[in-house]
């Protein structure tokens, strides 16, 4: 037994040096991959803060983007509601000019009337009285209808302009 601690000791003897050469030159090696590791924390660190960069920049890019589109919409809707006032100012002016004309041709056709109903007899007077009075009917019916179709038209665009100012705002949400 002995002997064989003889080889325990000489195993150790030359072993520890060979450790010590295996320690050594494993030492440049864990240096190196402690800056491989340390490279890499700052690239990755690097990433994140580009990252987030540019997630800031896309949410400032986004904010301007809504803000336009309001402005757009704004305006549009502006321009839309002049477009609707001035048909409307149209429509009113030809039909306040068709009701003058209408008055002038009735007023024009009355004192012919009166002027034919003058040289006429009494009968004749009275016929034609009655076909006046029946014109005259006639006229106001044609009138009042005249009125009621220029009211459904307005009524109709007021509508057509909800109906496509609420599509544009639809289409505007929908972006």
């Amino acid at each position: 037994m002995a002997f064989l601690d003889m080889f325990d000791k000489l195993d150790d003897i030359v072993y520890a040096p060979i450790d010590a050469i295996c320690s050594w030159v494993k030492e440049p090696m864990k240096s190196f991959e402690a800056r491989r590791e340390i490279k890499k924390m700052d690239k990755e660190a690097e990433i994140e803060l580009n990252k987030a960069k540019q997630e800031s920049e896309l949410k400032a890019y986004d904010a301007r983007q809504i803000v336009e589109l309001e402005i757009d919409q704004r305006r549009w809707n502006a321009e839309i509601d002049t477009i609707i006032a001035q048909q409307m100012d149209e429509r009113r002016d030809k039909l306040v000019e068709s009701l003058k004309q209408y008055q002038l041709e009735l007023a024009t056709a009355s004192k012919n009337i009166v002027e034919e109903i003058g040289k006429m007899s009494l009968d004749l007077r009275e016929k034609a009285n009655n076909m006046m009075l029946e014109k005259i009917k006639e006229y106001k019916k044609i009138q009042d209808e005249a009125k009621q179709q220029s009211i459904s038209e307005i009524k109709e665009a007021k509508e057509l302009f909800l109906m496509m100012t609420l599509k544009h705002i639809r289409l505007l949400l929908v972006r």
